[in-house]
């Protein structure tokens, strides 16, 4: 009945809410004594668990995999997002396009890649038959269409690539293997979208879906109201399938899902704590502006108190900051840690503790007292600024 902290993702080293300067170093050099400097290995000093953004961006890859379970403590635990074309195929085709220099050369590759998925979806024996491109024996029309071309006449091969085939099950399966068989393998997130509704489609999508993995602890999380306003239902699906209906705190708007924060199966527990900046939610110059929040110890006080009560009902819990801003994320999962009477380990660099001296009590610059759980700071080293 252990619950573990950590933050979700590690690595923002650009953009003005980056960690480097923060949390990590603000440069990686041989003379400050720093270009060796491994960003997993200090951060899995800190927290006994990290939730993976990269996978979101791209299939996890197992000689990766393995590399980060090779750089972290035996009992450490990534919990993974699962790739965008899980959930998120809007994003999925707007990647797509960007991905090939030229709009020919993505054309190609799009065209690749569904003839590929035609080929795994059916017998070995079926044979296609294929027309030339009208380039190659009908110029004129071709002259004609290219006229016609616009930003999304793509859309068709678009669609055909962004469905979800077996090999994109079996590639992020066997991406993620090497923390199965360590052992470090905390759950799989499947992020929805607000836009993401509660329809008869997307209830067979999403029950495809936690089949497809069904043997892997995965959390699921929903934005739209549609799918509380239906828990019932909501809760019948995602418990047959032990699923953890992931609990979030965000801004609440109109079309918001509303929950109470209760573990819904009893094997494990997922919440995430996305910040309160409800005016740069959806409209910001940059995504990470939406993130620009930091929790005080009074808010924290509740999802301490849930998360605390939560894993006394389950096998496993696991709580994520993801208002990683300036590494504000970081910040609360120490304040988190510290509410639930949880060891704070390792050195936290003077840079973060002056930022928030809302930690100064609670961490020590460089050394810490064995046993412990009150720890003390150079006072010097921890004035606001100025």
């Amino acid at each position: 009945m252990g619950l573990r902290i950590g933050t979700s993702g590690w690595n923002y080293p650009s953009g003005e809410g980056k960690w480097n300067g923060v949390f990590y170093p603000a440069t990686r050099s041989k003379r400050a004594g720093t270009d060796q400097f491994d960003e997993l290995r200090f951060y899995a000093e800190h927290f006994d668990t990290v939730e993976v953004n990269s996978t979101f961006y791209g299939q996890p890859r197992a000689e990766v995999t393995k590399g980060w379970s090779e750089r972290t403590p035996a009992e450490f635990a990534f919990s993974l997002k699962l790739y965008q074309k899980f959930t998120h195929p809007k994003m999925f085709r707007e990647a797509a396009l960007k991905r090939a220099p030229g709009a020919q050369g993505t054309l190609l590759d799009l065209l690749a890649q569904v003839t590929q998925g035609w080929s795994e979806r059916t017998p070995a024996e079926f044979v296609f038959s294929l027309k030339l491109y009208q380039k190659f024996t009908h110029p004129k029309m071709f002259r004609e269409a290219a006229l016609k071309r616009a930003p999304g006449a793509h859309g068709t091969l678009l669609d055909l690539l962004a469905q979800v085939t077996q090999s994109d099950i079996d590639e992020f399966r066997a991406g993620v293997d090497p923390l199965a068989a360590a052992g470090k393998l905390g759950a799989l997130l499947a992020q929805f979208p607000a836009s993401f509704k509660d329809t008869p489609p997307t209830r067979d999508y999403l029950a495809q879906l936690l089949r497809a993995f069904h043997d892997y602890p995965i959390a699921v999380e929903l934005r739209h109201s549609s799918w509380s306003d239906a828990i019932g239902d909501t809760l019948a699906m995602l418990n047959g399938f032990n699923a953890a209906w992931v609990q979030i705190d965000e801004p609440k708007f109109r079309f918001s899902i509303r929950q109470n924060h209760l573990p819904n199966i009893t094997s494990f527990y997922y919440m995430r704590l996305h910040g309160r900046n409800a005016a740069q939610w959806w409209r910001h110059d940059k995504s990470e502006d939406r993130y620009n929040y930091l929790y005080s110890g009074e808010e924290l006080r509740e999802f301490a108190a849930t998360a605390g009560a939560a894993k006394e009902l389950v096998r496993k819990s696991y709580l994520y900051t993801n208002n990683h801003f300036s590494a504000k994320s970081v910040v609360n999962a120490v304040m988190l840690k510290a509410q639930l009477g949880q060891p704070i380990e390792g050195d936290y660099p003077p840079e973060l503790v002056e930022r928030y001296p809302e930690i100064r009590d609670v961490v020590a610059n460089g050394k810490r007292t064995a046993g412990s759980r009150q720890l003390a700071v150079n006072p010097l080293a921890v004035q606001r600024d100025k």
